[in-house]
């Protein structure tokens, strides 16, 4: 953590969620992410895209113009 500098990347916004000092922080993070990897894979948060968005391939099938 914190090794690689990007514009994009805002580590002292989401370090701030994890407490006040960023130490205490980085731990906090680290075990959030460990929580994470621990729950596994799931379908809600994984590919589909346009897909998923309107509720699966029977609703956009339900979408098509004849």
């Amino acid at each position: 953590m914190g090794q690689i500098k990007n514009e994009w990347h805002d580590t002292a916004t989401i370090l701030q969620l994890f407490g006040n000092h960023v130490s205490t922080a980085r731990g906090k993070y680290a075990e959030f992410v460990e929580e994470g990897v621990a729950q596994g894979r799931k379908h809600e948060l994984t590919g589909g895209g346009l897909i998923r968005s309107v509720g699966g391939w029977q609703e956009l099938g339900g979408l098509r113009r004849c």
